[in-house]
This record gives structure tokens, sequence and C-alpha cells, in this order.
């Protein structure tokens, strides 16, 4: 009850090779942490990192753990999150259904990289943490997805991710709608969704994450204009 359009896998792979795509910000992105990483600058890497408050999210939460941590990242893209973490010494692999992506951050950031399905990411589990930014709307089987991500975890680990909400349709200060280019968002989730599909097997917590005032204001004021983003 919450897909709104027809999933399709392949489109991921196109967006990535074509750099005049909505995915051009995956390559800057990808650039500037690049830059960072092939200097060691750690802290350069997070600052632009944490310019996204979906990325911040993910780091502040691992950065609490010991750096023998074992990370996974799902829908890693071109590899700039998962570089941070490289970076900072935690074992980590990241995951991506497009072979342009994962071969971008092969080249950039090492060995760590892997497309989806691969075997090595049966072979490396149980992990300590799981996490994925801009990925679950965008599955074919969102429940399915997260169950088979459950089972890769050691007990007491956990998952970590940011869903699409249902409400952000008519909140201004949600994150989703404004921040996930197409084809990313095909599916919003109401919420509560997953403490009410998960609690029986996980310890779940949903969190409302919201953007800043100021950015809040322009998104109001574009939908009062009635103009799409552009910027």
């Amino acid at each position: 009850g919450t897909r709104f359009t027809i999933h399709d896998k392949t489109i991921y792979d196109a967006m990535h090779r074509n750099a005049g795509s909505i995915y051009n910000i995956y390559r800057k992105l990808h650039q500037q942490a690049e830059n960072a990483f092939q200097r060691g600058d750690l802290s350069a890497l997070r600052e632009n990192l944490f310019q996204n408050q979906k990325y911040r999210f993910i780091i502040e939460e691992i950065d609490r753990r010991p750096r023998g941590t074992r990370l996974l990242e799902v829908g890693c893209s071109r590899g700039y999150l998962t570089s941070y973490f490289i970076l900072a010494g935690y074992r980590v692999i990241g995951a991506d259904v497009s072979i342009e992506a994962i071969e971008s951050a092969q080249a950039a950031f090492g060995p760590h990289f892997v497309l989806d399905g691969d075997s090595s990411i049966e072979d490396g589990a149980p992990y300590d943490v799981i996490y994925h930014v801009g990925t679950i709307g965008c599955v074919a089987d969102p429940l399915q997805f997260t169950r088979r991500l459950l089972h890769l975890l050691k007990p007491g680990g956990c998952l970590l991710f940011n869903s699409p909400n249902r409400d952000g349709c008519w909140l201004t200060d949600q994150l989703w709608l404004d921040g996930a280019p197409p084809p990313d968002l095909v599916s919003l989730f109401p919420p509560r969704f997953w403490v009410e599909n998960f609690s029986s097997e996980a310890t779940v917590e949903e969190l409302a994450q919201t953007c800043s005032d100021e950015i809040g204001f322009k998104i109001g004021l574009r939908k009062a204009l009635g103009r799409r983003r552009s910027e």
C-alpha cells in the first residue's frame, strides 16, 4: 500500500552513466570525497558529508563505535559515504546495483566495493552495523530487503537507514521529497510502518528527521509559488 510507481532496477546504472542526469549530484559528492580522501583529510571529508543530514545521521551513529566495527553499506553509489569509514579505519564493504558506480568507487577509494549479490557480502557476515541512505524507497520488496539485512547482522547489531515518510507529502519540513532525486523515491511509508512490521524480531526506533528552518522556508516558498526545485 505504499508503492506508487513501477520499480526498474536497470535505471540506476543508466543514470550513473549519464553525466547529464540528476545523478550528477553524486558525481560532485564523489569528487569532493576523493579529493579529501587522497589527502587523508578525514575532517574535510566529514565536513563535506555533514552538509547532508542523511549522511550526518549515519556518521554520528557509527562514530560512537570502536574502529574495529565491521560495516556494510548497501546502495553505496560512488562510495563517498563509505570512503569516510575507510579513511577512519573501520572494516567496511560497500555494495550497489550499478556497475558504473562500483567501478568509480573502486578507482577512487580502493577494493572495498562489490556489486549487490556478490558472494563476499554473505561471506563477510555477520556485521556489527549495516546502513543505507536513500535506498529503501527504491527496492522492489522493502520488507524482504530489510529482513535479509537483519539476518546479516551480529546478535545485538544495528541496521541504520532513512525512510521516505508519507507525511512528507504535506509537511514542508520533511527532507525526502525535496532531497531525493528521481528515480530514488518510488515508495513512501506511513509513520510506525517499521515498528509495526519488525518489532517482533528487533528493537525498532523511528525518528522523524527534519531540515533546518531556512531550508523549510525555501521549500514552503517554492510550493507557494508553484515552482519546482531547479538548483
